[in-house]
């Protein structure tokens, strides 16, 4: 593998619960930079923060099966790198028995910079949430009564 390879992912991403194929993806992806990156036991929580995200979403267990989630690891905070630091970007997709990782990179981020977080869930699901959102923000609210003009 050259420098500008990454490593080979296998079709359908790493089992996150398949430690030693974590292990050796994420360390692979990260090559010498280790200050700013994801070590592989990081990669594994963050999925488990991405179910703790659909859980709170109110998405079933039933309907989080296509969800993805995205984790970037946070920049340093000193204000004495001048340039980007090297960080982790890792991509999950979640199937029927958990979560893999379809997707790992190195990218720069300047100081400051928050750990990012996205979640991302099919058209039809995000408007479930929504729904049931307004549901519960109007419950026990009616309209007044339009006035006769």
């Amino acid at each position: 593998m050259t420098k500008t390879q990454t490593p080979t992912m296998p079709r359908h991403g790493i089992k996150i619960t398949d430690a030693e194929a974590v292990a050796a993806y994420i360390n692979a992806v990260n090559g010498k930079a280790t200050t700013h990156t994801a070590d592989p036991a990081l990669a594994s929580y963050a999925a488990s923060y991405g179910e703790d995200m659909l859980s709170k979403k109110g998405v079933a267990k039933a309907r989080r099966v296509g969800a993805e989630f995205v984790y970037v690891t946070p920049a340093p905070a000193a204000k004495k790198y001048r340039n980007a630091a090297i960080c982790s970007l890792i991509r999950y997709r979640r199937y029927a028995e958990g979560w893999r990782i379809i997707d790992a990179e190195k990218v720069g981020r300047y100081p400051g910079a928050d750990t990012g977080y996205i979640l991302y869930l099919p058209t039809a699901e995000i408007e479930r949430i929504k729904v049931e959102a307004v549901k519960t923000a109007t419950k026990g609210i009616r309209s007044l009564p339009k006035k006769a003009a």
